[in-house]
């Protein structure tokens, strides 16, 4: 019986033998090939994920380390600015929510419901270092170089394409388009906040001295390439920082705005007239032919036509001496003079500097016969309306809208070829931060509420101010405050003072030094009776400095309705000028007792301490992604810390 069994599986393994070497072995079953189809799917569906989870991470990765990069490069900058402020000009910050407060998609499609008010403020301020223009230079060595500058920092506003303009800009363009940003205006560029890009505009103020002399080469005619009013280093300058000044046509005033010469006009690239000033809101034009000097002599001066003799005054404030037909009035136009002007006045040219006209409002003086160092009233100034038509902001570009043309220039003339790239390429270079979709600036005077926060002002906005995720704390414009930041009434919300130095320290003796914390019983307004409502010392025994009043109006203008009447989405804007005018250093409370200490000479206009940027940017590779960013900066030249 062995011996069969083992001769049975001899011939079974022979003939499995045979089978293989022919050829016919047997193949996997279906349920087999199923197993190892379904595992093999399995691992590749594992490895797709891995990968896949690999490239989000390295994809986000990317996109984080992007923003990062450019909120380091923005805070880097105004870092340097900021270091380099000078009180030898002043400080404007305009706070304003994009189309009125109303909601503004971040991308295409996004669903309505997602929309939100979007913060687009603007500040400018002035720097003491050396600033040349960015423009490309027409000839080695002619490059418009000044030893300070203005800085505008706010997001820009293109310009549609079918606007027959878009691609062969002038330095006399305006961008008053109507397609502001956030707006719902059909094919505006400026509708999404995805879009927007955060502009650092720097002007170079060059004195133009005695102009270039040396030639730049044979193709210039004699005397067209050499410095003037309206051109340094070859390049187009502004005649000032004032759009008032640099709108006017001041063909009637030859002996004051003498014409000139320059190499734009002669090469035929401007239709500018030689007797008007290129615009700073063509987004073509980084240099102005001023100084601070000037700058301040207009901004405290008020510059305009006086009375003989100048007591009481009577000055103007910016497009009051233009006549209906845009002339100016020669005998008017008197420049910068030595009396200085009252808070408002000094405000109005402030807010004429701003590169374009992005306010809502002008400020005009109605005249009177106010003494010197008088507080001049909001009743003595007027508000007029600027409507859609007469406003923009500075206009850039994210690239070149065309350079065929102007190298097609180049063959017939190399200079105009040259002039018209330049501009091309001057539309972008103040092109900051791109896809900045909010920007917001606020400042605080250093003073602390009763649990130790700094307090802040601008315009009304709600924030989570110690990150458990719950908005609680509200920046107000100054001086208010939500009553549960400071035991306070409302009503004495404005016992805000600033210190000035006293000529000798406080003496026990002298009316008015105490321990009792200088307050008002109610909210002081200009050109009122204020002192009336002081309570408390205005300086301790033995201190050096004194406590003085910030009034409302002094930071927020003096125009009533931006003081606390105003909605949270009206425009706001924070002024610090040079000096206040009406400070009197013998009476510095106006309480008619001289016997107190004495003041210094001149009570510097209060400026803030610190100032705070918060900047949201869009992810560049997801739009529906946006990250936010905060930095503070210290200001500098504060007399006390």
């Amino acid at each position: 019986m062995r011996k069969l069994l083992n001769k049975r599986a001899i011939r079974t393994r022979t003939s499995r033998g045979l089978m293989l070497a022919s050829g016919r072995a047997s193949g996997f079953t279906l349920v087999e090939m199923l197993v190892a189809v379904g595992a093999v799917a399995f691992v590749a569906v594992g490895i797709a994920s891995i990968f896949a989870s690999v490239g989000d991470t390295v994809s986000r990765g990317r996109s984080v380390s992007a923003l990062t990069q450019y909120a380091a490069v923005l805070e880097r900058q105004m870092r340097e600015d900021f270091a380099s402020m000078t009180r030898d000009g002043f400080m404007l910050i305009r706070h304003e929510e994009a189309d009125g407060g109303n909601g503004v998609p971040l991308y295409p499609d996004q669903p309505p419901s997602q929309w939100r008010e979007r913060r687009i403020d603007e500040i400018m301020f002035f720097v003491n270092k050396p600033s040349r223009s960015a423009r490309e230079p027409l000839a080695p060595g002619f490059v418009p170089e000044g030893s300070s500058a203005r800085i505008y920092y706010g997001i820009g506003q293109r310009m549609s394409e079918a606007d027959p303009r878009y691609a062969n800009p002038d330095v006399v363009d305006t961008n008053r388009t109507g397609d502001f940003l956030g707006a719902s205006t059909p094919g505006n560029p400026n509708r999404l906040a995805s879009s927007w890009t955060l502009l650092r505009h720097e002007t170079a103020l060059v004195n133009p001295g005695g102009g270039s002399v040396d030639s730049p080469g044979a193709s210039y005619p004699a005397g067209v390439w050499e410095d003037n009013r309206l051109q340094i280093g070859m390049q187009p300058a502004a005649e000032s920082i004032f759009r008032s000044i640099n709108e006017l046509d001041v063909s009637s005033c030859t002996a004051l705005f003498p014409s000139v010469r320059t190499v734009r006009d002669n090469f035929s690239v401007s239709s500018a007239d030689p007797n008007r000033s290129p615009l700073f809101e063509s987004g073509l034009v980084d240099v102005a032919t001023t100084s601070l000097a000037e700058i301040r002599g207009i901004v405290s001066s008020s510059a305009g036509f006086q009375d003989a003799d100048m007591d009481p005054y009577k000055l103007t404030a910016p497009y009051m001496f233009i006549s209906p037909a845009g002339l100016i009035n020669c005998s008017d136009y008197t420049g910068p003079g030595p009396v200085v002007g009252p808070v408002g006045l000094q405000q109005a040219w402030m807010l004429d500097a701003l590169p374009a006209p992005s306010h809502s409002f002008q400020i005009t003086f109605t005249g009177g016969s106010f003494p010197l160092g008088s507080e001049v009233p909001g009743s003595a100034f007027q508000f007029p309306a600027v409507g859609p038509a007469q406003r923009s902001r500075m206009r850039y570009e994210p690239a070149p809208p065309d350079m065929h043309s102007p190298l097609a220039d180049s063959v017939t003339s190399a200079t105009r070829g040259a002039i018209r790239l330049a501009d091309q390429y001057a539309l972008s270079s103040s092109a900051f931060i791109p896809r900045t979709t909010e920007f917001i600036v606020e400042w605080s005077f250093g003073k602390l509420d009763d649990e130790g926060r700094l307090i802040w002002h601008g315009a009304d906005r709600m924030y989570d101010g110690d990150g458990d995720g719950t908005e609680e704390l509200l920046v107000q414009p100054y001086p208010r405050y939500a009553e549960e930041v400071r035991d306070t009434p409302a009503e004495l919300a404005g016992s805000y003072f600033v210190p000035y130095r006293l000529a000798l320290p406080a003496d026990a003796g002298d009316a008015g030094v105490g321990n009792d914390p200088r307050k008002f019983r109610n909210l002081p307004r200009l050109g009122t009776d204020w002192h009336n409502d002081l309570v408390g010392n205005y300086a301790a025994a033995g201190d050096e400095y004194a406590n003085y009043p910030v009034l409302p109006e002094v930071v927020h203008g003096v125009r009533g309705s931006s003081l606390g009447g105003a909605t949270s989405s009206a425009p706001l804007v924070s002024y610090f000028g040079y000096t206040l005018p009406f400070f009197n250093p013998s009476d510095p409370d106006r309480d008619t007792v001289e016997t107190d200490a004495a003041g210094q000479d001149t009570l510097d206009w209060p400026w803030p301490e610190l100032v705070r940027v918060t900047v949201t940017l869009a992810d560049p590779g997801d739009e529906t992604i946006e990250r936010t960013f905060q930095f503070v900066f210290p200001t500098p030249e504060n007399p006390v810390r």
